[in-house]
């Protein structure tokens, strides 16, 4: 992920062989056809899962503002895309419970509120790999396609 953001410190701590390694498979990423779906799969068990929720229209422009939020996937201007009167958003587990009980929250199988939860805090501004990941990882086409551009614009 950190690779993916261009980060300079991306391979501190890393052998010289995971360097490789790394460097190796976002050059593959770059030169797939559909790179998001080459990523996808190495993510699932190591990125945060997505929780689907269903508020109230009228707050979600409450929502989008909440400093405990960091806009993610669609929501996030670089994507490329708009969100279509929903949020994806990134949070801490500290701050969930909080956020879902003041905006009245409710799970849902069909969510206008995606939020991903961090053990830590949530990154602010969310990192250009964690964005990918987003979008990488939605089962969306519109979203794996901004996936596909912003992994072949975005790591260098």
């Amino acid at each position: 992920m950190a690779r993916l953001s261009d980060d300079p410190g991306w391979a501190e701590g890393l052998s010289p062989s995971e360097r490789g390694r790394t460097t190796a498979r976002v050059a593959e990423l770059r030169n797939e056809a559909r790179p998001s779906e080459r990523l996808a799969p190495w993510l699932r068990t190591a990125y945060p899962a997505a929780l689907g929720f269903e508020a109230p229209a009228d707050d979600l422009p409450d929502l989008r503002l909440d400093a405990r939020l960091t806009p993610g996937g669609s929501s996030d201007d670089r994507s490329g895309m708009s969100d279509g009167g929903r949020l994806e958003a990134h949070v801490s587990i500290s701050d969930l419970d909080a956020v879902v009980h003041e905006y009245l929250l409710v799970p849902s199988p069909r969510p206008n509120v995606t939020l991903r939860v961090h053990d830590g805090a949530s990154p602010r501004p969310l990192p250009l790999g964690v964005l990918i990941a987003d979008l990488a990882t939605s089962t969306g086409p519109r979203e794996r396609a901004a996936a596909d551009g912003l992994i072949r614009r975005g790591s260098r």
